[in-house]
């Protein structure tokens, strides 16, 4: 038997246990996939809505501490109130230079 249908048939042979393989460890991966999505989907909007009111906490002090600055306060009318209303982060404001420019007035 020699020829081109005897070489297919061994080209054949050779290379099934290799896609067979193939086949069953992309399957397995697959499979893997589908169970780590079923199991972390749920908390992807957990991860989410943390992150982003970590954001928001962050704005909050950034804006409290901008709008603590009497030189923010006498310019900028809108944060004059923001103070008042919002007296979580008062104290937080760091202490300015005289050079800086949000130092108060000499």
């Amino acid at each position: 038997m020699s020829g081109l249908p005897t070489r297919l048939v061994i080209i054949v042979l050779v290379a099934f246990p290799g896609l067979a393989f193939q086949i069953h460890t992309e399957t397995q991966a697959h499979a893997a996939r589908r169970q780590l999505m079923r199991d972390e989907g749920p908390r992807m909007p957990l991860l989410s809505r943390s992150g982003q009111q970590r954001i928001v906490e962050g704005a909050d002090q950034v804006s409290s501490v901008i709008a603590n600055a009497s030189a923010v306060r006498a310019t900028v009318p809108l944060l004059a109130n923001l103070p008042k209303e919002r007296t979580r982060y008062t104290y937080a404001a760091p202490a300015a230079r005289q050079d800086d420019h949000l130092s108060e007035p000499t």
